[in-house]
């Protein structure tokens, strides 16, 4: 306890607050607006004007007496606490010595944790203007760590506004000052990850205010923890991508054995039902229209089962495929020559953008043209009013730096419903009336694009109503 705040009070209360183990109970003075007053509550020290109120707190170990006065300092022998010192003015020195080293001693401690701390610490003073608006923050101390992190010495960055250091802060959407203003203002901690774009590195990042109008800001590198969840989280979406494609192969190689299955036990029936039909033809030399109407129908039904036996026999049997170097701009061109009749029919105007200098690809070209017909037709029954049907081939390099052959097929129909999208590669899957197709066409289409090395994917477009087809290939210049 000090008794007595005059100004050789405010030297003796800096020194004791400083050193470690030592603690002013209270600063006592008649005037409650002596210096040493005054200097005891920016520390949040207890004050008063009568020392009896502060003798029973605990503990009080030493009672500075630097009123000066022999009838204050003979009251103090006979009330103070039994393992209580008395010091006067005389013993000041030394006890302001002893206060310096161990605030000296404590800060050298302070300073070495802080200095060698692996996480970048800085500690602010947030600038107000004078309606109380955070408008700014400046350095007031801040460790080695973080001087890497912002790439300036501490001598440069203490005392200097955020604004000159990092001026790219005013030009964030994020309002920084205001956030750490909230921070300065609220004493709330507040914790978060952020991305430094300058040092490619991820931080975690804690701020909390010591009092009010400051705050501490402290950095730890989590980087490698964010490229092994990114990882983990590629991991993750290859293992779902591989098990998806292993239950699609098992589907389609069941699917295969079906269809294959099927087809013979058919074909050969069909094959006699037809033979049927035209020796009929033939034999029944009759007027009865009817008569031949029935013949007529039966021979088109056989047909088309026949033609849905052929789509079957494709399906299990794409492996046998014909491979050699083919143009595929002339594969494309010579495939629309063959439904250029049904073009016109349904007012479709065809843009065609080919790149003629692409390289040459790996192709079975009759299964190719099988795949872009079954295409062409697809976005002519998406336009049966009429529209647009773009037809794209150039070449690129992918993700992996590897050149592909495109080919894009684009139409302005009606689109695919994003509820079925994701099943239109699937066996027997169809969105069309009976009759108007198997629900075989794109699986088909995959299977033998696939067989090719290839790829395809199919999306509405974005730009307008409609769908778009992309089929990738490598190209024979790698």
């Amino acid at each position: 306890m000090i008794i007595g705040a005059g100004i050789e009070a405010i030297e003796l209360i800096d020194s004791l607050c400083r050193s470690e183990g030592m603690a002013v109970t209270g600063v006592v003075d008649r005037n409650l607006n002596a210096p040493g007053i005054k200097s005891a509550k920016e520390t949040n020290t207890p004050t008063g004007t009568d020392y009896k109120q502060f003798l029973n707190l605990k503990p009080l170990d030493l009672i500075i007496n630097l009123t000066g006065s022999d009838a204050v300092q003979k009251e103090l022998l006979e009330m103070k606490p039994k393992d209580a010192e008395i010091i006067g003015r005389k013993g000041i020195g030394l006890l302001k010595v002893l206060a310096e080293s161990m605030a000296s001693e404590g800060e050298a401690k302070y300073q070495s944790v802080f200095k060698n701390m692996s996480g970048g610490v800085a500690y602010h003073k947030i600038l107000t203007d004078k309606d109380g608006k955070p408008v700014d923050y400046i350095f007031l101390e801040v460790n080695r760590a973080f001087e890497k992190l912002i790439g300036f010495e501490r001598e440069k960055v203490i005392t200097k506004r955020v604004t000159q250091i990092l001026p790219w802060v005013k030009d964030t959407m994020f309002d920084w000052v205001n956030f750490y203003g909230k921070v300065a203002s609220t004493g709330k901690e507040i914790k978060f990850e952020q991305y430094l774009k300058n040092m490619d590195r991820w931080y975690a990042v804690s701020a909390f205010s010591p009092k009010k109008g400051y705050f501490i800001t402290i950095y730890n590198d989590i980087t490698e923890l964010k490229k092994a969840e990114s990882s983990l989280r590629k991991a993750y979406d290859t293992l779902k991508k591989t098990q998806d494609q292993l239950i699609r192969t098992e589907k389609m190689e069941l699917v295969g054995k079906l269809a294959s299955g099927v087809a013979h036990e058919v074909k050969n029936p069909l094959a006699i039902l037809l033979q049927g039909t035209d020796y009929l033809s033939k034999k029944i030399n009759s007027q009865d229209e009817d008569i031949g109407f029935v013949l007529n129908s039966m021979n088109d039904a056989i047909k088309r089962a026949s033609n849905i036996i052929k789509d079957l026999t494709d399906f299990s049997r794409v492996s046998n495929m014909q491979i050699s170097p083919e143009d595929l701009t002339a594969a494309v061109d010579n495939s629309l020559l063959l439904v250029e009749n049904d073009i016109k029919k349904r007012n479709i105007s065809v843009i065609r953008e080919f790149d003629m200098q692409i390289p040459k690809v790996e192709l079975d070209v009759n299964r190719m043209k099988q795949v872009f017909i079954n295409l062409f037709m697809n976005a002519m029954q998406a336009m049966p009013n009429g529209g647009q049907l773009k037809i794209s081939t150039y070449e690129k390099k992918d993700e992996k730096g590897q050149n592909k052959v495109v080919v894009e097929i684009a139409d302005t129909g009606s689109g695919i419903p994003e509820d079925v999208l994701g099943n239109i590669f699937d066996p027997f899957f169809t969105t069309k009336d009976i009759g108007e197709g198997t629900g075989l066409g794109l699986s088909i289409v995959r299977n033998i694009i696939e067989g090719h090395n290839g790829n395809i994917k199919i999306e509405n477009r974005t730009d307008r109503s409609g769908v778009r087809a992309t089929i990738e290939f490598k190209s024979r210049n790698l």
